[in-house]
């Protein structure tokens, strides 16, 4: 069956002398792999639209019970020009896109998550968020678009909201996402209600790094342009991320692009602000 769907390029693969085969996550199908015959030949009608990090509208022939689906057409939507050209930015959408191919099950639709990964990289291609922003807002985002979300205005416990701006600080329940107040944390230690597995899925927040954590989890993408962090907050709120996911997704292996070129970045913010 022929169909025709919205889609993004995770990744693409050389195939044979002239063809590739692309990862490609889509609005309608969720995550497919496709190939695309004589995409690399001379003349191909392809062109870039198979790059990873390209917006495009594939057309294709669905084949039931098929791990490899046929392209017919691609056309180019947007190629986030600005993305690719900045090693920073590109690194964050490319982390992006490695997260969708490892945690997204084949061909099951998520509109959520389709349309957190377009606008994720539409605020990188605007280059108003810092992409070390964006990138730990899509982990938390991506974290409740696939049943896992983070609830960190107030105290899971006592329930009383935690100060904007102030001083008190908190513990982050990978478990469950939520996140506990100093107090509630020392009564149950002391009465020994927080103990074992509890304990050791406990990870300790400073104000300033659960205030981070909590806009990147809730305010609108394009509204994080003031947020910028420490270099002791950067790997504070990058190691509360890692774990949280981590602790929710079997198998999650380590984001290469982040890897390689996202934790300077981290490291060395305090010198961009």
């Amino acid at each position: 069956m022929l169909v025709t769907t919205d889609a993004i390029v995770l990744k693409s693969m050389k195939y044979r002398d002239t063809s590739r085969i692309v990862s490609v996550y889509t609005r309608d199908y969720g995550k497919l792999s496709v190939i695309a015959k004589g995409a690399r030949g001379p003349r191909s009608k392809f062109a870039s639209a198979l790059e990873p990090l390209s917006r495009v509208v594939l057309v294709f022939y669905r084949t039931e019970h098929r791990d490899l689906h046929l392209v017919s057409q691609c056309d180019l939507r947007a190629s986030y020009r600005r993305v690719t050209s900045d090693l920073d930015r590109m690194a964050a959408g490319l982390a992006c896109l490695e997260l969708i191919d490892q945690t997204a099950h084949d061909e099951e639709r998520n509109d959520d998550l389709f349309g957190l990964t377009e606008h994720a990289l539409e605020i990188l291609d605007a280059g108003n968020v810092r992409p070390e922003v964006v990138l730990t807002a899509f982990k938390l985002r991506m974290a409740a678009a696939i049943g896992f979300a983070t609830a960190l205005e107030r105290c899971a416990v006592c329930g009383r909201p935690f100060r904007k701006g102030g001083c008190e600080a908190g513990w982050f329940r990978l478990a469950t996402g939520s996140v506990m107040c100093l107090e509630c944390q020392s009564r149950s230690r002391a009465t020994g209600s927080s103990g074992g597995a509890d304990a050791a899925a406990l990870v300790r927040l400073s104000a300033q790094t659960h205030e981070a954590l909590e806009r990147c989890a809730t305010a609108p993408l394009e509204n994080l342009a003031s947020l910028a962090w420490t270099t002791a907050q950067g790997n504070e709120i990058h190691n509360a991320a890692r774990l949280y996911l981590h602790h929710h997704i079997e198998h999650l292996r380590p984001l290469k692009s982040e890897e390689l070129l996202l934790r300077p970045v981290i490291r060395s913010s305090t010198r961009r602000t």
